[in-house]
């Protein structure tokens, strides 16, 4: 069997080592261990989830990963937390290599689907505010002392009412901007979906999960282009896929109490 650590980041643009570690921060928040820790059973159908749409432009992407998983789960491996601990380091993944007889590439492939796809990409809180608002430049203050740094920190300590409550209370915060900013952050939990994507959708008046899964796809599309148009720029399915997004959000699972 071919190991070749030097392909991973050509690959997947990260080292082997700095790929799972940075998996491995997004499993530490206790929300992402309760939600998205899928059994191989619960991934699979997740994967049909996130990449049927559309006209079937990931129809062999998915064929592959459903391989994979299948591979997985016919090996003995319990759920995503269990793989990556069976991988951690690069002796502990070529024992794994030797005793499954999975291709070296396979597993970088399904490491680099978890990373990319299935799991909330850590993004700046910033990305979420108004930086030239001084109102907002001071909750960020505020969330930065609270140890809230990005999305994920979002929602680990601002997605249930009572978790807003008692950080409003703490900071001064308003709760309607904690929920807004939460929503943010929810939405943001949609693959390739960044910042600058979140206020777009937010400002064309799909402000959360919930009402992109429930959206129109001819609604929503005229919605981002109205909007866009307004600002001086242009809507692209290359940009932003609206058929994905419907989908995704609706398999995504429920994180944010509203």
């Amino acid at each position: 069997m071919e190991i070749d650590w030097e392909k991973v980041k050509e690959w997947t643009l990260w080292h082997y080592d700095d790929l799972v570690r940075r998996i491995s921060i997004v499993f530490e928040h206790t929300f992402v261990q309760e939600f998205y820790n899928h059994s191989m059973k619960e991934a699979e159908i997740y994967a049909t989830g996130l990449l049927t749409f559309g006209i079937g432009k990931y129809k062999e992407y998915l064929e592959r990963i459903r391989t994979s998983i299948r591979t997985l789960d016919g090996i003995g491996v319990r759920n995503y937390i269990d793989l990556i601990e069976s991988v951690r380091t690069k002796e502990q993944c070529e024992d794994f290599l030797v005793r499954t007889k999975i291709p070296f590439r396979e597993l970088i492939s399904f490491l680099n689907y978890l990373f990319r796809w299935v799991l909330p990409f850590k993004i700046p809180v910033r990305e979420f505010l108004d930086i030239e608002n001084e109102t907002h430049l001071e909750y960020a203050r505020k969330l930065k002392e609270k140890g809230i740094m990005n999305n994920l920190d979002v929602l680990e300590y601002a997605r249930t009412r009572a978790a807003r409550i008692e950080l409003s209370n703490q900071t001064g915060m308003p709760l309607q901007f904690l929920l807004g900013l939460a929503n943010r952050a929810d939405i943001s939990r949609l693959p390739y979906i960044r910042g600058k994507t979140v206020t777009i959708f937010c400002n064309a008046g799909y402000d959360s999960l919930q009402k992109i899964a429930e959206a129109r796809i001819d609604e929503l599309v005229d919605a981002l282009t109205n909007y866009l148009e307004s600002i001086g720029s242009k809507f692209s399915k290359s940009f932003i896929e609206p058929d994905g997004a419907i989908a995704q959000a609706k398999i995504l699972p429920i994180v944010v109490e509203q």
